[in-house]
């Protein structure tokens, strides 16, 4: 990540020290963000319309790992010789509009686990279990207003809900969680559009004097078992709550609302200006964020739920983590970009991935700097993903 960074801020980080002073070239003034290197530290600015939106550090840690012995060397990789050949390059990151902080080091991959699965590890795509969502037919209940089907997708209602009024699972009739095509996942986001309009249409029906007007609808997906679900069988969560939900309120409240710029606008031009964006917000586009909340974190924008040029963006995006960088759990959060939307309008689509196919870990990948500061210590590389998802996007062509 350092190295990518150098091509972009246009000095070598491995060698920032001894010195204090502001390095502006008049190449980078061009750019879009401002730098100030003092001491063995670097602070970078991306900027948007709407003032400084990303905020990045540097920090060379030349003596962290001392002292030094044959041990450490043999077992992770600790150089015995001078303490610079175990500097390692530690990278903070917060979003100044929201607060987010991410930390970044590579060096974290080699941590040691002891929370280890031990002997055969159970398939997450094994068949020979019985599946309630294989029979959705007989083993899954309607809603009052009945089911949405597809081809490859079908609607039925959740039967331990948590929001009101509105709450159903989208079954891929598929049970393999990783296998969906382009079209699967197009037919998903079809029926599930088609099951928010249902709902918004039952809901006018039967409103009464006092009952909310406003509907809030968010999709969530989680595969796998470290990202939540209960069920190996593919299936996102379709939710319409008359509440809006809590990150969704503060984004809207503090953020959109207070913010003089376009606060999506910038964001993606902030990362943009380094490489981790395709495409743009108003047409479809991406980015890898530089401050995810959990590792591999990518934000989409689409014109509308099922706008063609969103649906393949975000399979691309899920089919390079799973079939380049070998992730088997993820996160997939779906939402209007603006307060009250709904799905036919814009809207913002976030993943995050939460493990591999070969990680027999136990451990949990949300600790008590997630909990208790609202920090995240990542142990992914953005520019990697960047790699994977351009890798992945080639077999679109044509």
């Amino acid at each position: 990540m350092v190295a990518d960074f150098q091509r972009y801020f246009g000095h070598d980080c491995s060698q920032i020290s001894k010195h204090c002073r502001c390095r502006r070239t008049s190449a980078q003034s061009e750019r879009r963000f401002s730098k100030l290197i003092f001491n063995r530290r670097a602070l970078c600015f991306l900027q948007g319309n709407g003032g400084a939106v990303v905020e990045i550090w540097y920090d060379s840690l030349q003596d962290c790992r001392s002292p030094f012995s044959s041990s450490l060397n043999s077992i992770h990789g600790v150089c015995s010789g001078s303490p610079i050949d175990n500097r390692q390059y530690l990278i903070s990151i917060k979003n100044k509009i929201t607060s987010d902080v991410a930390w970044f080091n590579n060096e974290r991959v080699k941590k040691p686990q002891q929370f280890v699965q031990t002997g055969n590890k159970a398939s997450d795509t094994d068949v020979s279990k019985a599946c309630d969502f294989c029979s959705w037919d007989v083993l899954t209940a309607e809603d009052d207003f009945g089911r949405i089907e597809g081809e490859y997708c079908v609607t039925a209602s959740n039967l331990f809900k948590y929001v009101a009024p509105y709450q159903a699972v989208c079954l891929f009739k598929d049970h393999d969680p990783l296998s969906f095509s382009l079209d699967m996942l197009t037919d998903m986001f079809n029926v599930s559009h088609a099951w928010f309009d249902r709902c918004y249409m039952d809901h006018h029906d039967r409103r009464e004097e006092g009952m909310r007007s406003r509907l809030y609808p968010l999709i969530v997906w989680n595969c796998g078992g470290r990202s939540g679900a209960s069920q190996v069988h593919g299936h996102s969560q379709l939710l319409v709550s008359d509440r809006q939900f809590p990150q969704q309120e503060v984004l809207q409240r503090y953020v959109l609302r207070e913010y003089e710029g376009d606060y999506y606008h910038d964001i993606f031009r902030a990362h943009a200006e380094v490489g981790l964006s395709r495409g743009n917000v108003g047409l479809g586009g991406m980015f890898a964020s530089l401050c995810p909340y959990k590792d591999r974190e990518v934000y989409i924008f689409g014109n509308t739920l099922t706008d063609a040029e969103f649906i393949k963006i975000v399979h691309c995006s899920l089919r390079a983590m799973i079939d380049i960088l070998d992730t088997s759990s993820f996160n997939v959060g779906i939402y209007p970009r603006c307060e009250g939307g709904r799905m036919d309008q814009e809207v913002v689509c976030r993943i995050v991935s939460r493990g591999k196919h070969s990680s027999k870990s136990l451990a949990s990948d949300f600790g008590g700097m997630e909990v208790f500061t609202g920090a995240s210590i990542m142990h992914t590389d953005p520019y990697d993903y960047m790699k994977a998802y351009d890798i992945q996007y080639q077999s679109y062509a044509g």
